[in-house]
C-alpha cells in the first residue's frame, strides 16, 4: 500500500499543528511540502535511500518522510524543529528520528523486488 504526496502534506501539516485533522491543508502549504518532498527525494534516490516514485510512499516508510520533511519545512513556518522522544526515550530532532526510521528500513533485505536480469 502506498500513500501520496497530498497525504504527506496533511501528515507533515498536522506534526507541525498548522492544520487539525479534520481540516483541509492550505494549497500554498501543500506546495511548499510538495516542493520540499520532491526535491529531496531526488536527492535520496541519487544516493541511494529512496527507490519510490514521488507520488506512491510506500506505508512503511511514510511515518519516516512525514518526520523528515515536517523537520526541514519547520523553520518556513517560523518554528524551531520539534523535538520528540525517539525509541531510546532520550530527546531528538525528528528530522534525526525520521532518518534513523529511514536507515533502519533501507538495511533491510528487500523481498519480492522485481529483478531485471541479463542474460550472456
Amino acid at each position: 500500500m502506498t500513500r501520496t504526496v497530498l497525504d504527506l502534506g496533511s501528515a507533515v501539516a498536522q506534526k507541525l499543528g498548522i492544520i487539525d485533522s479534520a481540516a483541509n491543508v492550505p494549497a500554498e502549504d501543500q506546495a511548499l511540502i510538495a516542493r520540499v518532498y520532491n526535491d529531496l527525494l531526488e536527492e535520496w534516490k541519487e544516493r541511494g535511500v529512496a527507490y519510490w516514485a514521488a507520488g506512491e510512499i510506500p506505508n512503511s516508510v511514510f511515518q519516516a518522510v512525514v518526520l523528515i520533511i515536517a523537520g526541514a519545512v519547520s523553520t518556513d513556518y517560523g518554528m524551531a524543529e520539534p523535538v520528540e522522544t525517539d525509541e531510546t526515550g532520550a530527546q531528538a530532532p525528528i528530522t534525526a528520528i525520521g532518518w534513523r526510521k529511514l536507515r533502519r528500513h533501507m538495511a533491510k533485505p528487500a523481498s519480492g523486488s522485481k529483478i531485471t536480469a541479463d542474460y550472456f
